[in-house]
C-alpha cells in the first residue's frame, strides 16, 4: 500500500505542475502592437512603442502637448518631440489570440495530464 501512495503523491505533483503551467499560459494576455500616424489620437497612460531613429522604446505616455510627448521609459520620464518619432505602435490587446491561445492551451493541457495519469498507473 505505501508504493500506491507513493505512486499516487508522484501523479498528484506532476498533475499540479501542469495545471499551474497551464493557467499560468491560460490567464496571460496576448497583446500586439498596431502602427498609429503620430497626429491620431493619443491618449494619456496607454503604453506605446516607439521608435526614434535606430532605436526601439516602450514607453508609457504621461501627457500630450503641442509638439512633444512627455513619456515614461526605463530610464525615467521625459520628453520626445513628435518630430523625431519615426513610427509608433499602440499596445492593444489582441482578443483572438489570447481566445487561440488559451483553446489549444486547454487541448494540449488536458490530454497531457491524462497520459501522465495513465502512464503513472502502469
Amino acid at each position: 500500500m505505501r508504493h500506491n501512495q507513493k505512486s499516487i503523491n508522484i501523479i498528484l505533483r506532476k498533475s499540479k505542475i501542469l495545471l499551474f503551467l497551464s493557467l499560468t499560459l491560460l490567464l496571460q494576455s496576448c497583446f500586439t502592437y498596431r502602427t498609429v500616424a503620430i497626429n491620431e489620437v493619443i491618449v494619456d497612460g496607454k503604453t506605446y512603442k516607439v521608435t526614434e531613429g535606430f532605436e526601439k522604446r516602450k514607453i508609457k505616455i504621461i501627457a500630450v502637448k503641442d509638439s512633444s510627448l512627455v513619456v515614461q521609459d526605463w530610464e525615467g520620464q521625459r520628453e520626445i518631440q513628435k518630430s523625431e518619432i519615426d513610427k509608433i505602435k499602440v499596445k492593444k490587446l489582441d482578443v483572438l489570440l489570447t481566445v487561440g491561445v488559451s483553446i489549444v492551451t486547454v487541448i494540449v493541457v488536458v490530454p497531457a495530464v491524462y497520459v501522465v495519469v495513465a502512464l503513472s498507473r502502469l
